[in-house]
């Protein structure tokens, strides 16, 4: 019944967008154009770091792809 989830690339992530909430993605090490979210009103953001996607449970650089996402970025996605 939620208007909007913003997450990350989990499961809640597909079921949400399964059952028709707006989706807001956030993606790091994994792919959107692989693992979703699919459907009209979701979007996804990345830092569009160069090392992304890489798979990896464990980075050498500490993150990078997930926290050079800012607040602000996500708040431009989020659909109106």
């Amino acid at each position: 019944m939620a208007d909007l989830f913003i997450t990350t690339d989990t499961g809640p992530m597909h079921l949400a967008a399964a059952a028709g909430c707006k989706v807001v993605a956030l993606f790091g090490p994994t792919a959107p154009w692989r693992t979703g979210p699919y459907g009209p009103g979701n979007v996804v953001v990345r830092a569009g770091i160069d090392c992304s996607p890489c798979y990896r449970r464990e980075c050498d650089i500490g993150m990078r792809c997930m926290k050079e996402i800012s607040v602000d970025d996500v708040l431009e996605k989020i659909p109106m």
